[in-house]
């Protein structure tokens, strides 16, 4: 399989909220290697964070750019979000971490509405962006 990482340039093309708002998304993941260390919450986003990319990568090499890409997050972060919602404590009981993780699940939900409605786009027919 012949790879291509040009995935962040062919968003790059598209409108700049779209570009802008990937980049709030990767932000939110590096910044979970600050936590794996202390939190097994983190390690279990960060463990979704990698299934993400490879997902993403396979998709994205099978497809190319398509609506379908947010298939890896449905994947990823469909069952994760319950899991971090139930091991949450009340956000001023939380340490650094799961004051984070709070962050972080804003961030995957807001997502999830953009790849639920990408991905029935892409089966209606509507594949490319």
């Amino acid at each position: 399989m012949d790879i291509d990482f040009g995935l962040v340039e062919r968003i790059a093309e598209g409108p700049q909220w779209v570009y802008w708002w990937t980049r709030v998304i990767d932000t939110s993941n590096w910044a979970l290697l600050l936590f794996v260390y202390f939190d097994r919450r983190a390690r279990w986003a960060f463990l979704a964070w990698i299934f993400n990319i490879i997902v993403i990568l396979t998709i994205y090499n099978m497809f190319g750019y398509v609506r379908l890409l947010g298939l890896a997050h449905i994947l990823a972060w469909t069952p994760l979000l319950p899991y971090l919602l139930y091991h949450r404590r009340p956000f001023m009981e939380e340490n650094w971490t799961g004051r984070y993780l709070y962050w972080f699940m804003a961030v995957i939900t807001i997502s999830l509405v953009f790849d639920y409605i990408d991905v029935v786009r892409y089966f209606l027919g509507q594949t490319h962006f």
